[in-house]
């Protein structure tokens, strides 16, 4: 369980979960590295240490924190990253003192040993909350004081999960229920439990509504009904109206043709030619606008 909770919190692909022994015995393989004065073996055992630090299911001691730091300030250094360097220094002098122990990898007046122990002594802490259930670890010890300044292994522990991760100065916390929290919610729930939402004894009921009387109301159809039927009659009556107006105008348009034909007189000839004419004329537009409204009558009274 614990390496599933390592899987999904970080996103690291962990083949087998990792106690505090083993993680051990990668730092010690890092110290074999510097021993030998071999900067890339050095370089890849201590990328391999980094990446199983989240597989851890076991809280780490002080003194396995305070070696990481040590190791991980030589490599930077080894590097050419003396700020950090100094930061990893900085840390590891506040787990302990490791002069001895850099004795053993150099000689005494050597700069990386006048390094380390010139390496600023970074106590700032900071409070964070406490966790609703498990403990908080920084470097080893069980606490809720983080350093500011200096990295620090942070580690939340409960019964069925650990959560392993380095933290350098400025990164944020990872997420956690905090005891705060935890309070507010049962808070919350207790407020809800002692004022529950009401339940609606008697729900509204349609029959409950006043029905207008069969027969004193009209059904949608009848009305739209009946609108159409008025509309009907008008489109009616203006096509009898335009029919009629084009017989008309065709009657006195053909008398006035008769008479045409019939005329001596050259002025009364062309006169009755025009009347004629626009007669007629008259007599296609009225029959043409009767036409159109018997087609729109026939469409609506489909």
């Amino acid at each position: 369980m614990f390496l599933m909770f390592s899987i999904s919190a970080w996103a690291v692909e962990c083949l087998a979960p990792i106690p505090a022994a083993m993680f051990r015995k990668k730092l010690d393989d890092v110290e074999e590295a510097i021993e030998q004065r071999d900067g890339y073996l050095l370089k890849g055992r201590m990328q391999k240490v980094e990446e199983i630090l989240p597989c851890v299911v076991q809280p780490l001691s002080s003194e396995q924190a305070g070696e990481y730091h040590l190791l991980k300030g030589i490599d930077l250094w080894i590097h050419r990253n003396q700020d950090m360097a100094q930061l990893y220094f900085s840390a590891a002098r506040a787990l302990g003192d490791h002069e001895e122990k850099l004795l053993e990898y150099y000689p005494s007046g050597h700069q990386l040993i006048q390094d380390y122990m010139e390496a600023l002594d970074l106590a700032d802490f900071k409070k964070v909350e406490l966790p609703a259930a498990g403990f908080l670890y920084f470097d080893g010890r069980e606490s809720n004081k983080r350093p500011v300044y200096r990295p620090t292994i942070f580690q939340y522990y409960t019964d069925e999960k650990l959560m392993t991760i380095v933290l350098e100065p400025q990164e944020p916390l990872p997420g956690y229920l905090t005891k705060a929290q935890k309070e507010d919610l049962d808070l919350e729930r207790e407020k809800k439990e002692k004022n529950p939402i009401p339940k609606v004894e008697n729900p509204i009921d349609d029959s409950e509504f006043i029905q207008t009387p069969p027969g004193q109301q009209m059904p949608v159809n009848v009305v739209e009904s009946i609108a159409s039927s008025s509309k009907s009659r008008f489109i009616l009556a203006s096509a009898s109206l335009a029919t009629a107006a084009a017989v008309v105008c065709g009657v006195r348009s053909f008398s006035s043709y008769r008479q045409w034909t019939l005329a001596n007189d050259v002025d009364q000839a062309q006169e009755l030619q025009q009347q004629t004419n626009k007669m007629g004329m008259l007599t296609i537009t009225t029959a043409a606008i009767g036409v159109g409204l018997g087609a729109w009558w026939s469409y609506e009274v489909r």
